[in-house]
């Protein structure tokens, strides 16, 4: 039996660990040398193509490893449109026979009812194979990211006693609290309300059952020190994927510089700079047959670069080889802030050329410019092609929530750790291989035009709160987009500031013009300079099929005045009210007064899991109704 999934949900919802709801059961997606790129798979062999070269997310980010796209049954010859491409294991294997009127005692049995080889295994009291199919709904994990089964054996008896290989499954109320389970054995029993919400657990097994093989051996090594707890398997806290999603707008990337990007390519310029021969067009020329003769490149890839001028390729080839200046993930937004308030001057490329494809393209004459009753300037500025990379970098699990003031950071579970996860590349070392996606679409940036986009100060008890809690040395760092940058620039009112406003704006686009809140997507960027910020927003839709992605968002940009009226009318009132209202942010909290009736949106839409949102911030200092003033 298979089950479809998009890559996107791959990247952005799922990913090795993670378990899916099938018709016959929830399977766990395995690693990607046993799940996807294993001996048996014909997808093995051409794995290098579906390599995704993004030298700034892989360089600064991934430590150098690579990133993949996942392969798709309707691009492969080889699985049709039913065939599995990813192989999954069954997990958990326990399943409940709610066939009471068959069984001697009346109630439920609790047995292991599946298997690695997708048998049924019969009801060991009522010997019906149809019993099997109710999963179990419940598994065990701890924080250090392992997951397991629930051993019931030693729920009920505080110890592993192998009296019998089923149980007795009593819950005649419905609830959790009155649910027994009992040995059919001994007669022992467990109130399974009590061991569930005990947030103590039990000693961690230490397996992590996506680096099983398919059909595989299970592993337990018993090697954690932390204790496993009880927690529904479809709880959104059991798996949260870790993704960095980088935005090619540095330079206007190009079809071109892809290409140029392929590591073979890479290495010949870069050993050619070494030896201080000035690179021709005659000797690119020479490099590029050597790699079509060895298979590194195809034919039409040759001719493709030698078919552009040289006053073309030059630069991209300067700019392949220039020395890497390694940036954290803040520097890296930064960057992309910085490229964007450019382009809404001067646009990108600054020198549009139709000789080679653009990866992203700003039009300063399509901006639009709104003044606001109090005198503030927003500038619209349309991004006409826009293309991104998110990379699942890992996933961390969080069984029990800490909401101690001093609460423990979650633990990464990164792909480096798995071996199954690892494969040889083009410069013969082992490298981490990351599940990625590479999408295109479009986007508005908005920024404020006055001053080059440099806030007015913010005024309000609430902004002078966030910017007490920017300055303080004790601020909470993982729960920052990037834990190792060297300010909290989320804590910084502008931040707050402009990050409300993108929920709110998102709302107005769903309400007023029919997007869905899921299709459209934000950046939210901040510049501090002393006491100065300034910042800005894109919203962007880049997913294939999504809405938007055939000029839709762009539209609405001669539209952004009524778009701000209504959600400056969402930001006054509230359904939550009083109670949202009175919400203040303190030092330590992560959010002001916002809820899901006014401000919070889909995380799917915020990157920064509805995190640095303040109603007060943005009323204290509203931008007001734009006056109906609009110039190109």
């Amino acid at each position: 039996m298979t089950q479809g999934i998009k890559p996107s949900q791959f990247i952005y919802t799922h990913g090795p660990g993670s378990i899916l709801e099938g018709i016959n059961g929830s399977r766990i997606i395995l690693s990607t040398g046993h799940g996807l790129f294993h001996s048996k798979s014909p997808l093995t062999g051409k794995r290098h193509t579906y390599v995704i070269i993004d030298d700034r997310m892989s360089k600064n980010l991934l430590d150098g490893n690579t990133i993949y796209k996942l392969p798709v049954n309707a691009e492969e010859e080889d699985f049709p449109t039913d065939s599995p491409i990813y192989k999954t294991n069954p997990f958990p294997l326990w399943s409940l026979c709610p066939n009471a009127n068959r069984h001697k005692n009346g109630h439920y049995v609790l047995y292991r009812g599946r298997s690695y080889f997708d048998q049924k295994n019969s009801c060991p009291e009522c010997d019906y194979p149809g019993g099997g199919k109710q999963a179990v709904r419940y598994v065990m994990a701890c924080p250090n990211g392992h997951l397991d089964e629930i051993n019931w054996d030693y729920l009920v008896h505080g110890k592993v006693e192998n009296h019998s290989d089923y149980f007795i499954y009593k819950n005649p109320s419905g609830g959790i609290k009155d649910i027994e389970i009992e040995c059919p054995k001994c007669g022992k029993n467990e109130n399974f309300g009590s061991v569930y919400l005990n947030p103590h657990g039990r000693p961690c097994t230490g397996r992590f059952p996506e680096r099983e093989e398919h059909r595989g051996k299970e592993k337990r090594p018993m090697n954690c020190s932390e204790r496993m707890t009880i927690v529904h398997k479809s709880s959104a806290n059991l798996r949260i994927p870790w993704i960095k999603t980088l935005i090619s707008i540095k330079s206007g990337l190009t079809d071109l510089d892809h290409i140029f990007q392929k590591p073979e390519l890479k290495q010949r310029l870069a050993g050619i700079i070494i030896s201080k021969v000035p690179i021709t067009l005659e000797l690119l020329g020479n490099v590029l047959d050597s790699l079509v003769e060895e298979k590194d490149m195809t034919l039409s890839q040759k001719n493709f670069i030698l078919s552009k001028g040289w006053e073309i390729l030059k630069p991209i080839i300067e700019n392949t080889t220039k020395k890497f200046q390694p940036m954290s993930y803040s520097e890296l937004l930064l960057d992309e802030f910085i490229s964007l308030m450019k382009g809404s001057k001067d646009g990108i490329p600054i020198q549009k050329t139709n000789a080679v494809k653009t990866y992203c393209e700003m039009i300063p004459h399509l901006n639009k410019t709104f003044e606001c009753e109090n005198g503030l300037k927003f500038k619209i500025c349309p991004v006409t092609k826009l293309s991104t990379v998110s990379v699942q970098k890992g996933y961390s699990r969080q069984p029990v929530i800490d909401d101690s003031p001093n609460p423990k950071p979650p633990t990464l579970v990164s792909y480096e750790e798995d071996l199954g996860e690892m494969f040889r590349g083009a410069d013969n070392k082992d490298h981490t291989w990351f599940p990625g996606v590479l999408n295109h679409g479009e986007g508005l940036f908005i920024r404020l035009d006055t001053e080059d986009g440099w806030h007015p100060d913010l005024v309000g008890d609430a902004s002078s709160k966030w910017m007490s809690s920017y300055n303080s040395p004790n601020y909470q760092g993982f729960h920052l987009r990037d834990p190792d940058q060297q300010h909290p620039d989320e804590l910084h009112p502008v931040f707050v500031w402009w990050h409300t406003l993108s929920h709110l704006l998102i709302r107005a686009i769903g309400e007023d013009a029919g997007f869905s809140s899921a299709s459209v997507r934000e950046r939210v960027y901040v510049e501090t300079d002393g006491k100065r910020a300034r910042g800005g927003i894109l919203l962007y839709a880049t997913q294939s099929g999504a809405d938007g992605s055939m000029g839709g968002l762009l539209a609405l940009a001669p539209y952004f005045d009524r778009m701000l009226e209504i959600a400056l009318d969402n930001l006054r009132t509230c359904s939550g009210d009083p109670l949202c209202f009175d919400k203040k942010f303190e030092p330590g909290s992560l959010n002001g007064a916002c809820c899901f009736g006014c401000t919070m949106n889909s995380e799917t839409s915020c990157e920064y899991r509805n995190y640095w949102l303040d109603r007060h911030v943005l009323l204290n200092n509203a931008p007001c109704t734009c006056a109906g003033k609009n110039s190109g």
